[in-house]
């Protein structure tokens, strides 16, 4: 069997091609692995709550803020803020965001 020898035949359109498929899987790249600016990043007041026995995210966001909050919105960045996983454990120290008024 021969070994088959390509010949680039237009260096331009070659290099192009290149620099399109690059770009292609670039971005395709940057979709799957998307990253997002965190919006705890950014918070720097907050207050430590003791978990209790019995205590969930969705129970500490519901003592801790009122009807007019965006609920999902605290739980993400409680989450992000303490690197929780799944769940709380009694006696565990969390960090709750205080919030200005204007934000949420």
């Amino acid at each position: 069997m021969k070994k088959r020898r390509y010949h680039i035949a237009n260096k331009f359109r070659f290099t192009l091609f290149l620099v399109i498929c690059f770009l292609f899987i670039s971005v395709c790249t940057g979709l799957i692995f998307k990253t997002s600016i965190v919006s705890s990043a950014s918070i720097e007041n907050y207050e430590e709550i003791y978990v209790k026995k019995g205590d969930t995210l969705w129970s500490l966001v519901g003592e801790h803020f009122g009807e007019q909050t965006n609920k999902r919105k605290v739980l993400y960045d409680i989450e992000k803020m303490n690197r929780l996983n799944r769940y709380l454990m009694p006696g565990e120290v969390i960090k709750i965001p205080v919030y200005d008024s204007a934000k949420l």
